[in-house]
């Protein structure tokens, strides 16, 4: 009788001769020993005790190719034991990370394929995402939480950061409250401090790129689309032809932040 070990970064398994397959945790959930007479080999479960295999010669463990596991049987629980029963070692590396007092504020954890099956940790700060209430810092930042809508057009156009936009054929385009029906009454997004339509923001806390018509507005203002393309205002349009539509609410208008969320809803004059 064999038995097969099948060991992987995330588990491992054990091919059992009834063709049932035993699986456990790579972390120290089974240990190999020496078996009571010289060459053979015991698997047990390392919490319980409980015998997953015993007395087993060790040219009877295999590993997933068919391969005997080891020289011998000291030789096989050595190896079982380090490089498939113990895999605890194999996140080796930190990237300079105390988990206490080296990650800043916006900085995340991710994990970073180093290769040869080694994961890296490294910390890392999120992109364009900022917590503290005086930030979005650069027009286009957003805060935690908000929605963005990546490669659009896959082929990176540049386009304003912190201006509102519609979607366009090739690009993006400034929108407002004199723009085509199609534009002033569609989907409308703000372009992120990436410059470019293909990172456009759905719905967020977000840095415009001017607050001209609203930098003494209240928090919780209404924001309507100007008559300037591209640009919000506190005061609602009133031109015959023009579109009215709420995109948002002011969060801190001297930092032409605002809570951007465009009503469904709209009127034409």
């Amino acid at each position: 009788m064999a038995i097969k070990v099948i060991g992987k970064q995330n588990g491992v398994a054990i091919l059992l001769p009834n063709e049932e397959y035993y699986f456990a945790d790579p972390d120290g959930d089974l240990v190999a020993e020496n078996g009571s007479i010289a060459g053979y080999v015991n698997i047990k479960e390392s919490l319980t005790g409980r015998y997953i295999a015993k007395e087993l010669y060790y040219t009877s463990v295999l590993d997933s190719s068919g391969n005997v596991i080891g020289s011998s049987g000291s030789n096989c629980v050595s190896l079982l034991n380090s490089n498939y029963f113990d895999r605890t070692s194999k996140i080796s590396e930190i990237d300079d990370v105390s988990l206490q007092n080296t990650i800043a504020e916006g900085q995340i954890l991710r994990y970073v394929n180093v290769g040869g099956g080694v994961l890296r940790i490294s910390n890392e700060t999120a992109v364009n995402q900022f917590q503290s209430f005086t930030d979005p810092q650069s027009a286009g930042d957003f805060q935690y939480g908000a929605r963005l809508i990546f490669d659009a057009y896959g082929t990176s156009p540049s386009a304003t950061a912190g201006t509102l936009v519609s979607f366009g054929n090739t690009n993006v385009g400034a929108v407002g409250a004199q723009s085509a029906s199609a534009a002033a009454t569609g989907m409308l997004l703000v372009v992120t401090s990436a410059g470019t339509g293909d990172e456009l923001l759905v719905e967020g806390v977000v840095k415009m790129s001017s607050n001209t018509g609203w930098s003494t507005a209240k928090k919780g203002a209404p924001l309507y689309m100007s008559t300037q393309a591209g640009s919000l205002t506190v005061t609602a349009p009133s031109t015959a032809g023009d579109f009215v539509r709420i995109v948002g609410h002011v969060v801190d208008a001297a930092n032409s932040t605002i809570y951007f969320k465009p009503d469904v809803n709209w009127v034409e004059l």
